[in-house]
């Protein structure tokens, strides 16, 4: 027990620095997003501190935070701590010195750190700045030393990157023919400043290759959906469990696959580019177990800003994984994802209702500096076991919700686990909301009541609806034939609850510019014209209903024998139908309220 001690103190040590600079990054404008002065995509979470995770000696800034109170003001505002010619506010986004805790800053980019001399080569900064690392972190993996092992290269050509925000970019390409396995991978990068990740699907067999990149999805496409391998900002590569390789070549390993860049853009850069890509480590000298990769996760997010805390569940629920898991699989490793705004994840197993193992626990968690768990020993997972993740997000930095996306301001909440054999497991089990991949699968897509199926303008119903409401309803004015229609239309199974939230979601994924998009916008602004009436509507029939019944109390009053008593229970009974109004007016107008946020 003894031994134990010290490196519980080290980890109550490091969780209690953690606790306090999160604490002060509420005490200065954008302090939650302060960028690294020389790693893009990077942020330096400690800003007060010479470390980029905090917890270590102050660096000027740090020293002169502390020196004024920890409290931000003109002084601190006006001052250059780091001797690099901007002054505090200026750096963080606040060069008019006007901000307040709990305001937004004037401006929340083009940000640059306020204790670190920047830019690097800057004459100003020459022997300012030598705590501060540059460099990405060096790759370790043995098995990549072994004699028949031998490296495979997938890199797109040199390609322009859009002067937009987010993009991704794909290219299809083959294995070698041979069986091999894929021992080891790591990232080829050749623009740092713009690449967020990359990922590679597993594509079916008759996928057409082709050396030319296109902009393309989440997804490269309906023929490749299955990931394989995962590289984010912060990873140096990945070395798998050494019992086990992902089959590639030959006649039963995977012959074609994807690989997708994400590039983050958010200044909208024009004329750069990117050539980057993945390196795999490849050996004849096949393992006892073919590998897999397997993700699951919580697809809809709704995340309310100015939050200390709030917690997400998503994942494998245990009717769904006794169909996904088809035997006994192996867990030898498993990362956690989310975006800026998490915080803390965690991976875990549960089998009957009682937690069986920790796969990937992130207690503080930082999207630059992602963790690989790895199982030395590997954790069994059975079928009907829950695969679960809890992810918790920080939203004080943002002024409106949240919601799951691919932009790097958007959030996620997902696991990808390495288990092995691939045999015994399908790569997909994520939630949305209530409902997991299995509802989808089993029922070929109709899930609460809906078939999703019909919704596309193929469907000659879907057709019919979109045209009506189209011809016949005005967004913001609710006109008599609209109203006829619209409230036909909502009592489908398709439009009510849980299955329009995801109707709408499906409708809404994509560019804002794209031709679908705004032809979903106008649908649905349209559809929506006569909610306010309906919810009016509403309001009146209930209280129709309760004169009735006032009315037939005061009859019955009326005849009985003891008036005074009749009036107590008449004020009473009429006290609690005001009460009962009034709270079926609020749960009706937070339905219409969400609906319209949706």
């Amino acid at each position: 027990m003894m031994k134990n001690r010290p490196a519980f103190h080290l980890v109550l040590i490091f969780l209690k620095s953690v606790s306090c600079y999160e604490r002060y990054q509420q005490e200065i404008p954008n302090g939650e997003i302060v960028p690294h002065p020389c790693k893009q995509n990077f942020l330096w979470r400690g800003v007060g501190h010479i470390s980029e995770l905090g917890g270590d000696s102050r660096n000027q800034f740090g020293l002169d935070f502390k020196a004024n109170g920890f409290k931000w003001d003109s002084n601190l505002c006006k001052k250059d701590s780091d001797g690099d010619g901007k002054t505090n506010g200026q750096e963080l986004g606040d060069p008019d010195c006007i901000w307040r805790k709990g305001k937004q800053p004037s401006r929340k980019t083009g940000l640059s750190h306020p204790g670190i001399c920047d830019p690097v080569d800057n004459p100003l900064c020459h022997g300012k700045h030598d705590f501060v690392n540059c460099d990405q972190e060096d790759f370790h993996c043995p098995a990549i030393h072994e004699p028949e092992v031998f490296n495979f290269t997938v890199a797109i050509p040199e390609t322009d990157i859009p002067a937009n925000v987010t993009t991704y970019t794909c290219l299809v390409f083959e294995f070698p023919r041979d069986a091999n396995h894929v021992i080891a991978y790591k990232p080829q990068i050749n623009n740092i400043q713009m690449l967020h990740h990359i990922l590679v699907f597993h594509c079916e067999d008759d996928t057409e290759v082709s050396d030319e990149p296109y902009v393309c999805g989440m997804t490269p496409g309906p023929k490749c959906v299955g990931i394989i391998s995962v590289w984010s900002v912060g990873l140096a590569g990945v070395c798998p469990h050494e019992g086990s390789g992902m089959l590639v070549g030959g006649t039963w390993g995977i012959k074609k696959a994807a690989i997708q860049l994400h590039w983050n853009n958010p200044e909208k850069k024009a004329n750069e580019i990117d050539s980057s890509g993945m390196i795999f480590y490849v050996t004849p000298k096949l393992r006892p177990y073919n590998s897999g990769m397997m993700m699951i996760g919580q697809t809809y997010l709704e995340i309310p800003p100015k939050q200390e805390r709030y917690s997400v569940l998503g994942g494998c629920p245990a009717e769904c994984s006794a169909l996904i898991i088809t035997n006994n699989i192996t867990v030898v490793s498993a990362v956690n994802h989310m975006h800026y705004l998490g915080r803390s994840q965690m991976t875990e197993v549960w089998r009957d209702g009682k937690f069986v193992a920790d796969l990937a626990t992130d207690n503080y968690y930082s999207y630059d500096h992602p963790l690989l768990h790895n199982s030395e020993h590997g954790i069994i997972v059975k079928p009907g076991d829950e695969i679960r993740t809890t992810c918790v997000y920080k939203t004080t930095s943002r002024e409106t919700t949240t919601y799951y996306g691919e932009h790097t301001t958007d959030e996620m909440c997902f696991a990808f686990i390495s288990y092995f054999p691939v045999e015994n497991a399908k790569p997909k089990c994520n939630s949305w909301r209530g409902s997991s991949t299995c509802d989808w699968k089993e029922n070929n897509n109709v899930v609460y009541g809906c078939d999703f199926r019909t919704l596309t303008l193929d469907d000659p119903e879907m057709l019919q609806i979109y045209s009506n409401v189209i011809e016949k309803c005005v967004p913001g004015n609710c006109k008599v034939e609209c109203m006829l229609i619209v409230r036909n239309i909502k009592k489908k199974p398709c439009f009510l609850g849980d299955a329009d939230k995801y109707a709408r979601f499906l409708a809404f994924k994509g560019e804002p510019e794209s031709a679908k998009y705004k032809m979903m916008s106008e649908f649905y602004a349209a559809l929506d014209s006569c909610d306010k009436d309906m919810l009016e509507e509403q309001i009146l029939k209930l209280k129709t209903k309760l004169r009735i019944k006032e009315n037939e109390g005061r009859q019955n009053c009326s005849q009985m024998k003891y008036a005074n008593k009749c009036e107590v229970n008449r004020a009473g009974t009429i006290l609690f139908n005001c009460h009962f109004l009034t709270v079926v007016i609020v749960m009706v107008f937070c339905h219409f309220f969400v609906t319209e946020l949706a």
